[in-house]
């Protein structure tokens, strides 16, 4: 499989991912806030005269709808109005369902984009659609009132009591409001690209990343640890579904049957879990969130287990003390590798890393060139690209990854290719007594928290090979960058490209490299 496909494959699971967790999101939104304030529809199945209320429910729908689009619009309005019906009104209004559907699915066309509401004129429009959106649900709802009840009111009834009533609702609830809403969140979320990966959200180090996934608001990515955010995500929809289906169906779930999930539901994060800190496989970010999901769900179930308690605490108990146990034995079974690959380099030999590019690997074409003349040389595959992650995620889990490697030894040369020059320089600049030499190839220099970092410059010895002839590192802008921080600088421009395939071959390297 291609490494296009893999990613297209990956977009996909996020797509139909994230998809469903917005759909749910807004359905369990609509039913709690109509559960506290009243739905869209009960303003006017319960009181059939004319008054002017302000519509919280209308308002947040509407506000969810056109940041979500007309399909989650529809989806969610459909959903969460039947639901709230099927709960709490003595019979289904279907007329009410398919009004407020389409009033979802017409507010979402003019769906939300990240700066779209710093324009002034984007902003007036969306005032104007709301306002037209308003004027057909008002057709719609005059029109379902004769169709429903034709004999029930005469037309000026069904127009101030049910077209009108909802025009001013909406008016006041909608029209101005929400464009306030969309232009504050525009203002704060899409305004820059941001990308926030903080520990508190994450519960892991850049390094560790992979353990992560992000949610897109804006133009702002906020990044939430995989497993913990599938257990909160499985406790509350366990939450909702248990007061759902007791409000409908007046139903309760048995301590005994509650019992039976604690036993069964975590076992699949457990062995998700422990195979993965045994190095046995690699866990991914749909298992930790599926996985997470269910715990979250078994979590939920102790609430009804009140007749088992002592029981339940030993179950708890059991299951910790044995993932626990896993992840100590994971971690011991770690440290052995991770020694015994940092040993395999006897002391007596040079310590030579070459570090690949941005999308390339230990076994590209240079590193495997200089593993012939130096069978020794480190040559680590770093933290795959991922063009679903941000440059600065990944540069800061490649460097993680870099201290790391080089930690137990000194007299380094290390050997940077373009962003792996970058990453060389930046190691050299913050550890200098480790490194003996650095030598960098066309090393891409124009990362933005680089550029801006106020760093010593360094004695150590640099020699930097870099292209005439490169149309994806700037010559002259890295060679003066180079000039700023390294005191004993030797910069060979030479007639290549940025990959420099032929210079690399036309190196001396032990020359270079100054070693037998």
């Amino acid at each position: 499989m291609k490494a296009s496909d893999i990613t297209e494959h990956s977009n996909i699971k996020r797509m139909i991912f994230v998809n469903i967790l917005i759909e749910i999101f807004i359905i369990m939104c609509y039913f709690s806030i109509s559960e506290l304030f009243g739905s869209i529809s009960s303003f006017f199945i319960h009181n059939d005269g004319f008054s002017i209320t302000f519509g919280i429910t209308l308002l947040l729908f509407t506000f969810f709808s056109v940041l979500a689009g007309p399909i989650h619009g529809f989806v969610s309005g459909f959903i969460g109005e039947f639901l709230y019906q099927l709960s709490f009104y003595s019979s289904i209004q279907l007329n009410w369902i398919i009004i407020i559907a389409l009033y979802g699915l017409i507010c979402g066309y003019y769906k939300y984009k990240p700066l779209k509401y710093q324009n002034h004129t984007k902003l007036f429009f969306t005032i104007i659609i709301l306002g037209i959106s308003s004027i057909i649900v008002f057709v719609l709802i005059i029109l379902s009132q004769l169709i429903s009840d034709p004999g029930a009111h005469n037309l000026n009834m069904i127009l101030i009591n049910y077209g009108a009533k909802f025009l001013v609702q909406s008016f006041i609830s909608v029209v101005f409001l929400v464009p306030l809403l969309l232009f504050i969140y525009d203002k704060f979320l899409g305004f820059q690209e941001r990308h926030i990966f903080h520990l508190f959200l994450t519960h892991h180090p850049l390094s560790a990343s992979d353990h992560t996934f992000y949610l897109q608001f804006g133009r702002t990515k906020i990044y939430f640890c995989s497993r913990c955010s599938g257990i909160i995500l499985g406790g509350i929809f366990s939450i909702f579904l248990t007061h759902l289906i007791d409000l409908i169906f007046n139903f309760r779930l048995s301590p005994e049957i509650a019992l039976i999930g604690i036993i069964c539901v975590p076992i699949p994060g457990l062995i998700d879990w422990g195979t993965q800190r045994l190095l046995l496989r690699k866990s991914t970010t749909t298992s930790r969130l599926i996985t997470g999901f269910i715990i979250g769900v078994g979590l939920h179930l102790i609430n009804f287990t009140y007749k088992y308690y002592f029981i339940t605490i030993t179950i708890i108990t059991v299951y910790f003390s044995i993932l626990f146990l896993l992840m100590y034995i994971g971690f011991k079974k770690q440290m052995r590798s991770f020694r015994e690959e940092l040993i395999s380099i006897s002391d007596d030999e040079y310590n030579i890393i070459f570090i690949h590019g941005l999308e390339s690997s230990g076994k590209g074409f240079k590193a495997q060139y200089l593993k012939e003349m130096f069978p020794n040389i480190l040559t680590p595959d770093f933290v795959k690209f991922d063009p679903e992650k941000s440059l600065k995620s990944l540069f800061f889990e490649r460097m993680a990854q870099l201290i790391t490697v080089l930690e137990e030894k000194k007299n380094w040369i290390i050997i940077g290719s373009s962003y792996g020059g970058l990453m060389g320089a930046l190691y050299t600049l913050q550890y200098p007594e480790k490194v003996e030499r650095l030598i960098l190839l066309a090393p891409s220099f124009e990362f933005d928290e680089f550029v801006n970092m106020k760093l010593n410059p360094v004695d150590i010895p640099v020699v930097v090979y870099h292209g005439k002839n490169d149309d994806v590192v700037p010559l002259n802008k890295s060679r003066e960058r180079a000039k700023q921080i390294f005191n004993n600088l030797e910069y060979n421009i030479v007639e290549d490209d940025h990959y420099l395939h032929s210079t690399v071959k036309n190196i001396n390297w032990k020359e270079v490299l100054h070693v037998d």
